[in-house]
């Protein structure tokens, strides 16, 4: 089931604990954009994003490392992605992304 968040508290929330976690770190992100659409009410794009995660991070999300990795080392994560985020009156009401199919970790070289 899809996590929904409410209300801009939660949502704030949920981006700093995974800004502190290291989950979401904008400079380690790197989005490969297939397509791109803007209409007056929507920005919708698809593609590849790929992150650059600690192991750490991933061991405390119950990710299992791949080959002999440790949560010392630092990993590409990449999956296919749709996001959609819609506007109201010049705000964004929301944000929904979907994945598609099994992500890859790729241990980076030390």
């Amino acid at each position: 089931m899809p996590r929904v968040l409410q209300g801009s508290d939660e949502v704030r929330a949920h981006y700093l604990h995974g800004m502190e976690s290291g989950t979401l770190h904008m400079d380690r992100l790197e989005l490969e954009v297939e397509h791109f659409f803007i209409s007056d009410d929507a920005i919708a794009w698809d593609g590849f994003v790929r992150a650059r995660l600690p192991g750490s991070a991933l061991v405390a999300a119950g990710v299992p490392l791949p080959g002999r990795g440790t949560a010392e080392d630092d990993y590409v994560h990449k999956i296919r992605t749709a996001i959609v985020i819609p506007f109201r009156a010049g705000l964004m009401l929301g944000e929904d992304y979907y994945f598609d199919g099994q992500p890859t970790i790729e241990k980076l070289a030390s």
